[in-house]
């Protein structure tokens, strides 16, 4: 479903610039959700090789043997200070897990850097019930003095004019 929601979000106004985020943020919540909330898998499994190939063919039996459990997504549009705001919710079925002492990833695991990467991502982090709940938020405005990478795939000698003057005070770069 990711796919199909970010398509939706992405002919939002103010959305299309940050359609690479948001799959992001999307994919992370929706992948945690179902992998660690519905199937009940432990991403200390992936410490090794044997336990990384372990824990995918768990993930496909679960799914394949799946008889009940729950993904809810809401996505929700606001106003605040005259900005819109971009909340997204997911709750799933799952155990939970005790957000407060959650690992993060080191430099040399291949899992458990997911939170981390919604805190950069987002202005905000939020996990309740238990840890089945999470709710992100995000500005889709473009903010003064932060990167952002656009990527076009076309040769208009437009774009570097409308695309400078939209992100002036980003300072913009173009790679040709």
């Amino acid at each position: 479903p990711v796919p199909l929601l970010i398509d939706r979000l992405g002919t939002t106004p103010d959305m299309e610039l940050h359609k690479d985020y948001l799959h992001t943020i999307m994919a992370e919540l929706f992948s945690n959700a179902l992998e660690h909330g519905v199937l009940a898998l432990s991403s200390e499994l992936k410490r090794t090789e044997d336990g990384y190939l372990d824990y995918y063919q768990q993930r496909e039996e679960r799914l394949h043997g799946l008889t009940n459990g729950f993904i809810h997504i809401a996505v929700r549009f606001r106003m605040e200070n005259n900005e819109r705001r971009l909340n997204i919710q997911l709750d799933d079925s799952g155990q939970g897990f005790d957000f407060s002492s959650a690992r993060q990833g080191g430099d040399d695991d291949a899992f458990g850097r997911g939170i981390s990467l919604l805190e950069t991502l987002c202005e905000r982090v939020t996990y309740s019930n238990g840890g089945t709940r999470v709710e992100v938020e995000r500005s889709p405005a473009i903010e003064s003095g932060r990167g952002y990478a656009i990527i076009s795939n076309h040769q208009s000698m437009f774009d570097p004019a409308f695309i400078g003057g939209l992100l002036f005070s980003n300072y913009p770069k173009y790679v040709a």
